[in-house]
């Protein structure tokens, strides 16, 4: 049985018809991705923004205010880094590597915002405490 040129194309068509399925598949994934990409690029930028803000704030707190803090921000930094390991795990956000790693980067810096805190100003280094006091006056 020979089959005719036509044939050949229609068939090959017919399977390509087939498949649209995954075409909106394909669409549906796409959308996902750009849902996750909506929530995460804006909480990196919020989180950008948080740590600029606290800076300047925790730069005029006393040594109470500053242990009151303390808890409050490693609470935040907490919950921070379990979206952080769920966004690495979860099989959608690997595809958005750029915007996870994003978000990371400004979680490590929260985390370095915390480390300062306990490290420098919570520390009993009176030199430091007396060059932090003379930056915060002038």
């Amino acid at each position: 049985m020979v089959v005719t040129f036509d044939e050949k194309v229609s068939r090959l068509e017919e399977r390509f018809q087939e498949q649209n399925t995954l075409i909106q598949g394909s669409d549906e994934h796409l959308d996902l991705l750009n849902h996750f990409k909506s929530k995460i690029d804006p909480l990196t930028k919020n989180t950008h923004q948080f740590c600029i803000e606290i800076t300047t704030d925790l730069n005029s707190f006393d040594n109470n205010k500053l242990t009151e803090a303390i808890p409050k921000l490693l609470d935040l930094y907490s919950s921070a880094i379990r979206l952080v390991a769920t966004l690495k795990r979860h099989h959608i956000t690997r595809q958005l590597k750029d915007t996870v790693q994003a978000f990371s980067i400004e979680i490590d810096n929260l985390h370095e915002v915390i480390y300062d805190l306990e490290k420098f100003r919570l520390s009993d280094d009176e030199g430091l405490d007396n060059i932090l006091t003379e930056i915060n006056a002038g």
